[in-house]
């Protein structure tokens, strides 16, 4: 037999399929995609616990917890509700308040209807172990500092002096 003419191999070549080899590049590259795929999913989810870690510390940083209680100190007396303002000062302060001869547990609820709300903006907002101050501002009244201490886990509005009878807001200008 002789060489043979048309087309296909010459005498002496090997015959290689093409189907096996075309197959092994297209394989490949969907393996790359896939990893690629993966690995951008993977890094989607560790941003996005990271950010959510991030945004739940500062949720959680004395500084956010110090201006929470200082919104809700001037939204309580804003509405004269004495229980809720007892609840948010320091036992020295709150002992103060209810160990006074003019002290009615009955008097000094909250109010039904207190208004529109007064936005409360907290600035310069210290912190030196469990005592803090912050600067407050309110629209129609002056600046003032209040002072807070940490007790029993949380912070509560109270007299720098830790003495007591200090809880009223003083203008600081």
């Amino acid at each position: 037999m002789g060489p043979t003419s048309g087309p296909g191999p010459s005498y002496g070549q090997a015959v290689a399929p093409p189907g096996p080899a075309v197959a092994r590049r297209s394989g490949g590259a969907w393996k790359w995609w896939l990893i690629g795929g993966v690995a951008a999913v993977l890094a989607l989810v560790i941003t996005a616990g990271v950010v959510g870690w991030v945004l739940v510390a500062r949720a959680n940083s004395d500084e956010a917890k110090i201006q929470r209680l200082a919104g809700d100190f001037a939204a309580a007396v804003d509405r004269d509700d004495q229980g809720k303002i007892l609840s948010l000062l320091c036992a020295a302060e709150a002992a103060d308040i209810t160990e006074d001869d003019d002290y009615d547990p009955a008097e000094g609820g909250p109010v039904v209807s207190p208004g529109p709300t007064r936005p409360v903006k907290t600035s310069d907002i210290t912190v030196t172990g469990d005592a803090a101050s912050a600067r407050v501002s309110r629209p129609g009244q002056p600046d003032t500092t209040l002072h807070f201490r940490k007790e029993s886990g949380h912070w509560r509005v109270c007299d720098p002096s830790g003495e007591g009878s200090g809880a009223t807001p003083t203008p600081t200008g």
